[in-house]
């Protein structure tokens, strides 16, 4: 008696293919998977010391140039969050501080404004890392 087997070709997602061009180097596939908002990402870090989320939306926020709405949306959250900026979150403030909101929309600019505030008045500890910020984006730029 012999038994028929048949074999299944699976693919997988971590399977180097090779390239249409036939050259023999594959290319690279760059995968971004759903924003991390702000909030979570420092609670995962607070709550579970988990910094995935935390690193993923810095090089989120350094890669990115958004559009006056989306920027508008991250300040508006960021202001939301900024209870839960210690200092050992120094390098996500100073990257949401060092971002250019001057050559935005009136409401894009209002709400780094009212981020800037919340920061001053609920987390006293990043003022002088606000105010040396804000002076820099008026220094003109040399050429």
């Amino acid at each position: 008696m012999s038994t028929l087997t048949e074999k299944r070709r699976v693919s997988s997602i971590l399977k180097s293919h090779s390239p249409p061009n036939g050259n023999g180097t594959p290319s690279r596939n760059k995968v971004r998977f759903a924003e991390l908002s702000i909030e979570s990402a420092l609670q995962e870090v607070l709550n579970h010391n988990r910094l995935t989320g935390y690193e993923e939306l810095l090089e989120n926020l350094r890669e990115d140039d958004p559009v006056d709405d989306k920027f508008k949306e991250i300040f508006i959250e960021a202001k939301q969050a900024v209870p839960l900026m210690k200092p050992h979150f120094g390098k996500l403030v100073e990257q949401l501080l060092s971002t250019r909101w001057l050559n935005r929309s009136d409401e894009a600019q209002e709400a780094y404004k009212q981020f800037v505030l919340e920061l001053a008045i609920v987390q006293k500890n990043f003022c002088t890392m606000t105010i040396a910020k804000l002076v820099k984006l008026f220094i003109p730029e040399k050429e």
